[in-house]
């Protein structure tokens, strides 16, 4: 019998380690701006906030995943960092309070490239060449380089003949 735990119960206003159900989870920044919360010690305090277009809850921001989000996107303004996908994930061993917990983390995408050019594939061309070739291929071009002499297979084939070169 799987156990519950007594974090799953509250109603958290926030995203938090246990409302993250996979291992990581795939978002969608909508936007940032400073916002009044209520913390844990029932204390009104304005934090940074990132709103998700993929998540009802809002996760409130520290400085590390703030400086993460920076370098992720190579800039430090918020303004560049809306529309755009991260990985939050839930780390153990982060220091809150004098304690050790699980806290929220952020990480990029994987990068996915071309085998053939190195080019920069969407994540579902990608998997659609790696099933069907065994390669990574960004369209028809690097699939002909890839397989000389090959037949080049129709559009209702395969994702792969869709060029990308536009990433």
């Amino acid at each position: 019998m799987e156990k519950t735990s007594w974090k799953t119960l509250v109603d958290w206003q926030s995203l938090s380690a246990s409302s993250i159900v996979e291992k990581e989870e795939v978002m969608t920044i909508k936007s940032i701006s400073r916002e009044q919360i209520v913390s844990n010690n029932g204390r009104k305090e304005t934090v940074p906030v990132c709103r998700f277009e993929n998540n009802a809850l809002p996760m409130v921001l520290n400085k590390t995943n703030m400086r993460t989000l920076s370098r992720i996107f190579a800039s430090d303004n918020i303004e560049d960092w809306y529309g755009k996908q991260i990985i939050v994930f839930v780390q153990d061993g982060i220091k809150f309070g004098g304690e050790l917990v699980q806290g929220l983390r952020i990480k990029a995408l994987p990068v996915r490239l071309c085998s053939v050019c190195g080019k920069v594939i969407p994540e579902h061309i990608y998997n659609g060449s790696l099933k069907k070739y065994g390669r990574a291929l960004c369209g028809a071009d690097c699939l002909a380089k890839a397989f000389p002499g090959a037949e080049e297979p129709k559009n209702d084939e395969t994702e792969v003949t869709e060029n990308v070169s536009e990433s």
